[in-house]
């Protein structure tokens, strides 16, 4: 199984980086996203997510200072 989780080129390594840096848990996660914890562990599993949800994870993160880079991630304050 690849880390890609989708062709939006987010890895479940970028999201999990940025939840431990903004010390988030999969609840407060699904929660910013309103979406269910169901489909949160769902994406860190790798598993596909629908583009909605990408776009949604995206933003939330965005939204807070987090970048998402073609390797990693990067806090923008």
């Amino acid at each position: 199984m690849t880390n890609v989780i989708k062709s939006d080129s987010l890895t479940v390594k970028q999201i999990r980086s940025a939840c431990a840096l903004l010390d988030w848990s999969q609840e407060d996660l699904a929660r910013k996203m309103n979406v269910s914890v169901r489909t949160v562990i769902r994406m860190s599993a790798g598993l596909p997510v629908s583009a909605f949800t990408m776009e949604s994870v995206r933003a939330v993160f965005e939204k807070v200072g987090v970048r998402f880079i073609k390797h990693g991630i990067r806090l923008i304050e």
